[in-house]
């Protein structure tokens, strides 16, 4: 079971065990800026075989030479050609070396965090 609130991150990529990919959004303000803001938690049953990526607006702003943001299409498209029988610590440094490759010659702006986890089967 996992429950979350996004407070301002990207929302985090599930990847099914069935290959199909949603965006899991909790669609609230970031910490801390409205004093009496409210947050929604949103609860869901992860499936065995299913992938969570969650990751820091740094790795989707990720710029090339040509000022072209790396962005969440190309994210979302970097993860489905990652295998499901590969490991969660070698999704995160695919992702990391995508992001590396995209920006070779730029000077990133922002940090770049990424954490992979999957459900066993």
């Amino acid at each position: 079971m996992l429950t979350y609130v996004n407070a301002g991150h990207p929302p985090p990529i599930l990847i099914c065990s069935t290959g199909e990919i949603e965006r899991l959004d909790s669609g609230d303000v970031p910490v801390g800026m409205f004093a009496n803001a409210q947050y929604t938690a949103r609860t869901l049953q992860m499936q065995p075989g299913s992938r969570l990526v969650i990751f820091t607006d740094g790795l989707t702003d990720a710029e090339n030479t040509k000022e072209q943001e790396f962005g969440d299409e190309r994210l979302i498209d970097c993860c489905r050609t990652i295998a499901a029988g590969i490991g969660a610590k070698e999704v995160a440094d695919r992702l990391m070396q995508a992001i590396a490759e995209w920006s070779v010659g730029t000077e990133q702006f922002d940090d770049t965090t990424v954490v992979v986890m999957d459900v066993a089967s």
